[in-house]
């Protein structure tokens, strides 16, 4: 809740009972031999310009609004430099939209998907990313999913408990 306060109030219009009914929580990290690597940033910038992004401060935080009327939180404290992004987040999205936004940020970041909760199984984007990870992961690689859409991802997202922040 920090960052909220950092950055103001500046685009902080979406309904509060509508965001708190359904939300989206992930962290998207890239990773490379087993160690978090910076994301992909340029391709994640070409992404974030097809949607209506709003109240972008000096930490990276700002509100994406999607058509449907719903929005999500996007932190990324990097991204202000755009040298390098070791993570994004999105917090307290609604709907299929944010996951797709969600979907083709971390595709194109070349990154990992890993939901808010205590039993969180990354969600790859691409098949060659488990090689990657890091040896904590390899117990759970019955658990793992390669997502292949944005339809999927709304799935696995919306049918998985999540933790509130």
């Amino acid at each position: 809740m920090l960052y909220l306060q950092r950055r103001g109030w500046d685009g902080l219009d979406c309904a509060v009972a509508t965001r708190a009914f359904m939300s989206l929580h992930v962290w998207i990290y890239r990773f490379v031999n087993g160690t978090p690597s910076s994301l992909l940033v340029r391709p994640i910038l070409g992404v974030l310009d097809t949607y209506d992004c709003v109240g972008q401060t000096r930490c990276g935080a700002f509100v994406i609004h999607f058509t449907d009327g719903s929005c999500v939180d996007f932190l990324a404290p990097a991204l202000c430099d755009g040298l390098s992004m070791d993570f994004c987040a999105f917090l307290r999205g609604t709907g299929q939209e944010c996951a797709r936004c969600i979907y083709e940020v971390a595709l194109a970041g070349d990154g990992v998907i890993m939901p808010f909760s205590e039993d969180a199984v990354p969600i790859l984007t691409r098949r060659s990313q488990y090689s990657q990870l890091p040896s904590d992961y390899a117990n759970q690689a019955e658990s793992l999913v390669v997502c292949e859409n944005a339809e999927q991802l709304w799935s696995l997202l919306r049918d998985r408990p999540m933790d509130s922040l």
